[in-house]
C-alpha cells in the first residue's frame, strides 16, 4: 500500500549480543514517550530503506554506520498505515563515541533484561519487544 507510512528499525547489536535502545522522552507528542525502544525513524520520501535506516541512527546517536552492514531482516505491519522495516547492524566500534541527541538516554541491555519487558521502571516498547523476541528466537533457529 503506497500511503503506508514507512518507518524504519535498527537492532543494533554489539559482539556479546547486547542491544542498543533509546529511553524515548516523556513527550506526549511523541510516539511511545517514556518508553525504551529501537533506534530509528521515518524513510524520506524517495529515500532507499537502508539509507534511511542508517541516517536515523547517525542523526540520533552522532555515529557514522558501514552501509555493507546494514542488514535487512523483515517487515511489520502494525497498522494499515504503517509499515515497520526491521534492519539489524553488528557494531564493533561504532556506538564508542556515540552522543545521544534524541531521548533522554541511550545504553546497551541484554536480552535477558530487555525481555522482562520494562528496564529501570521504564516500559520497553512493546512492538520492538516483540520484534526483539523473534530476532532472537530466529537466532536460536539457526
Amino acid at each position: 500500500m503506497s500511503d503506508q507510512v514507512r518507518i524504519v528499525l535498527v537492532i543494533l547489536e554489539d559482539t556479546h549480543g547486547r542491544v542498543a535502545l533509546q529511553l524515548r522522552s516523556p513527550l506526549a507528542n511523541i510516539a511511545n514517550p517514556d518508553h525504551w525502544g529501537l533506534f530509528g525513524g521515518h524513510v524520506d520520501p524517495g529515500e532507499d530503506d537502508a539509507t534511511a535506516a542508517r541516517r536515523e541512527v547517525e542523526e540520533e546517536l552522532s555515529c557514522l554506520l558501514d552501509s555493507a552492514k546494514m542488514r535487512y531482516l523483515r517487515n511489520l505491519d502494525r497498522l494499515a498505515t504503517k509499515i515497520y522495516l526491521v534492519f539489524h547492524y553488528k557494531v564493533n566500534k561504532e556506538l564508542d563515541r556515540a552522543q545521544l541527541t534524541e531521548g533522554e538516554r541511550w545504553s546497551l541491555f541484554s536480552p535477558a533484561q530487555i525481555m522482562l519487558g520494562s528496564i529501570e521502571g521504564k516500559p520497553v516498547v512493546p512492538h520492538h519487544l516483540e520484534l526483539l523476541k523473534d530476532f532472537w528466537a530466529q537466532l536460536r533457529a539457526t
